[in-house]
């Protein structure tokens, strides 16, 4: 057997014991256990961190606020730790920034929303000399 046929077969079935594990962990809690909706709010302490998890909800978040027609235009960042949301960046009206904290407290397994999200227009970005 050639080597690099024996290499090619032990990637394939790494990444065919990997890809499943990624995708259960991800999956995380069915949604019938999470309550229906939490009000955004300030979050004091720190969640249990899970990096699979909070990467799953983070995911879940940003997606959800990307493909929202009426935050199409916005720029806005996420971060989870511990199932709790912080959503930073420039929104144009403060409707958005509410709507942003609301839509992200719906999905499973957010525990609240950090909402930091400025009204105003983004700062600058700074001008490279290259």
């Amino acid at each position: 057997m050639k080597p690099f046929h024996s290499n090619r077969i032990a990637r394939r079935t790494l990444c065919l014991l990997i890809l499943p594990a990624c995708l259960l962990a991800m999956a995380g809690p069915g949604r019938a256990a999470q309550p229906a909706a939490k009000p955004a709010r300030q979050c004091d302490g720190l969640g249990d961190p899970s990096f699979f998890r909070d990467e799953g909800i983070n995911i879940k978040v940003s997606s959800k606020l990307k493909f929202n027609k009426a935050l199409l235009r916005e720029i806005i960042q996420t971060k989870v730790n511990g199932g709790i949301v912080t959503l930073s960046g420039n929104v144009s009206t403060a409707e958005h920034a509410r709507l942003a904290a609301k839509l992200a407290s719906e999905v499973g397994g957010v525990r609240c929303v950090n909402n930091d999200l400025v009204v105003g227009p983004p700062a600058p970005r700074p001008i490279s000399p290259y």
